[in-house]
């Protein structure tokens, strides 16, 4: 053997790595992703819970990680489709908009709009238009 080479690996060493590494991965039973006091402090913050017990602090922490990577891999999808292998806002929009489960966050998750849209819906909001060179509050519109 030259002074260069490495003497081979056993096999037992390299698949003592890799179950190591699996058991990394694998999730803890009786733990979440979530912070608890995080989760501890959102509850508390409704007024019409009055107390709650640790393991229904747990259920609602596990359910809320297993709604995120629910969402997160349809959203994934949708970049799939655009040939991306990441998730962008759009992916997300896309996401809501096409699944009934996740209608109720379309209010929280809206599509995106361009500027002068936006501009032009707050403008008609506030009762005025940018057309024509208008005076609004003291400021010349375009």
């Amino acid at each position: 053997m030259s002074p260069l080479s490495t003497p081979p690996v056993p096999m037992s060493v390299s698949s003592t790595a890799q179950q190591q590494q699996q058991q990394q991965q694998r999730p803890v039973l009786g733990t979440t992703q979530l912070p608890a006091a995080r989760i501890k402090k959102i509850v508390k913050g409704d007024k019409q819970i009055s107390a709650c017990s640790t393991d229904a602090l747990f259920l609602i922490s596990k359910v809320t990680e297993l709604f995120i990577e629910s969402l997160m891999q349809e959203s994934f999808e949708f970049s799939r489709f655009d040939k991306r292998k990441t998730v962008q806002y759009k992916d997300m929009v896309k996401a809501v908009q096409s699944m009934e489960p996740y209608n109720f966050l379309m209010d929280v998750i809206p599509p995106t709009i361009p500027i002068h849209k936006a501009v032009k819906e707050v403008e008609q909001a506030k009762g005025t238009t940018s057309e024509g060179g208008q005076q609004d509050e003291g400021r010349i519109q375009e």
